[in-house]
């Protein structure tokens, strides 16, 4: 009889199939093989009593059909079979409800098919869970205004009203608490998960992180090496009559340079976020500070920076700084021709963030280009149009990242550009330095 059961309870299980899956088809199993024998007492209980026979062959028929999740599972049409239980569960809820009435609770099972759907398939439906809630809440409302218009099919006595209708208020209640812990087990499960994937995802981003550091701070010495051999060999064989010689020399000369900044942009990349400690920062004072800094610049091209109140945030400085700098710098660099740069910055405060806006008028971006501009050493112009090497706004998203938040861009081209930044309000300020 135990092997039997141990059978039954692993159709549709195979080798190859995943613990969790295999978990929730056993589960489907036994709730099915459950069924079958509660139907086989109430089957039994209706042929030595004296009900109608369009009832007894009614509750034939339900019993019947809870073989049918299991005969799915051994074709192992598995999803199909816990579909089949789910939908299975009604008919064998309602009948009984709508035969035996109130009196016998048996509308209270709906209560306990709440859970079934997560214990099937997860913890993860969102929508459809939502939706099997409320199709349960409406059956369960027309059950009970079936009860007050029609009465029941049979009638039965009172002494056996009792006894059943606690019996069936004692299973719904155990399904309940039983679907309960299993959710909360599920939820331990999942999110032990969660973490143990984040913290390898850390581990990893350091590894990353260290790699990069090293890489680019190892790879300025054979640079620097190629530099300088590149010198040597131009002293000795420089020939000012050969212009093709010296034209490689200057090709040369400018890769080397372009591998140079590259280099070090990985290298400043890899140190985004050890600067220091979290800190209150005035926004105000720090973009002034900026304009400063590029007072050069905006003059040169005369380009108007307007800048609304900003608040006070808790942050690290010089990776902010670095941040409103590159967007600044950008807004500035990508302008369009015989038009004044306009540059506005904006905020809206969030219950749990703040959320930044630069603004200008300059030449815009393509919608396939949204993501693609924030990756490392990406570029849609030309050197010769536009210089640079492809790193600011990977550097703007790092930090941005670092600061529990997000950055997007809504441009088209020839329309100007809107880059908007979040930034978590809740990051605790540590007095021990970033590491």
């Amino acid at each position: 009889m135990k092997k039997l059961l141990k059978s039954l309870q692993n159709l549709g299980v195979e080798q190859s199939t995943n613990l969790d899956l295999a978990k929730r088809i056993r589960l489907g199993n036994l709730m099915s093989i459950a069924g079958i024998s509660v139907g086989l007492i109430v089957l039994v209980y209706t042929q030595l009593s004296d009900w109608y026979f369009n009832i007894k062959l009614v509750i034939s028929l339900l019993v019947a059909s809870t073989l049918i999740p299991p005969i799915l599972n051994y074709f192992k049409k598995t999803v199909a079979s816990r579909v089949a239980y789910l939908i299975i569960c009604f008919p064998c809820i309602i009948y009984p409800s709508i035969v035996l009435g109130a009196a016998f609770h048996f509308q209270y099972f709906l209560f306990g098919m709440i859970g079934l759907p997560l214990m099937f398939f997860g913890i993860d439906l969102g929508k459809k869970f939502a939706l099997w809630t409320l199709l349960l809440i409406i059956v369960f409302i027309y059950l009970q205004w079936h009860f007050i218009v029609f009465d029941p099919l049979l009638k039965v006595k009172s002494s056996n009203t009792h006894l059943i209708s606690f019996t069936n208020d004692f299973i719904a209640l155990l399904s309940i608490f039983n679907q309960f812990f299993w959710l909360i087990k599920e939820n331990d499960i999942y999110v032990n998960e969660i973490k143990t994937k984040s913290n390898e995802l850390a581990e990893k981003n350091i590894q990353l992180e260290h790699f990069a550091y090293i890489a680019s701070h190892d790879l300025k010495e054979p640079l620097r090496t190629v530099d300088s051999f590149v010198d040597i060999i131009q002293e000795e064989y420089e020939d000012p009559s050969n212009e093709n010689s010296n034209t490689y020399f200057i090709f040369i000369r400018e890769a080397l340079n372009r591998m140079s900044m590259m280099i070090n942009g990985l290298l400043s990349y890899s140190k985004i976020g050890k600067s220091g400690n979290y800190q209150m920062v005035d926004l105000n004072n720090l973009i002034l500070e900026i304009e400063t800094d590029l007072h050069q610049l905006i003059n040169q091209v005369n380009a108007s920076l307007q800048i609304n109140h900003l608040p006070c945030i808790t942050c690290l400085e010089v990776e902010i700084r670095q941040l409103f700098q590159n967007l600044i710098t950008n807004a500035i660099k990508f302008r369009k021709e015989q038009m004044t740069p306009i540059i506005e910055i904006t905020h809206i405060e969030m219950p749990n963030y703040w959320q930044f806006c630069v603004a200008d008028n300059g030449i815009g971006i393509s919608p396939q280009k949204h993501q693609e501009i924030f990756q490392m050493f990406t570029k849609l112009h030309l050197v010769d149009v536009y210089e640079g090497y492809g790193i600011g706004l990977a550097f703007c998203k790092k930090i941005v990242e670092i600061h529990n938040g997000k950055i997007w861009v809504e441009s088209l081209l020839g329309k100007g550009s809107r880059f908007y930044v979040t930034i978590h309000k809740n990051i605790k300020i540590d007095e021990k330095k970033n590491t």
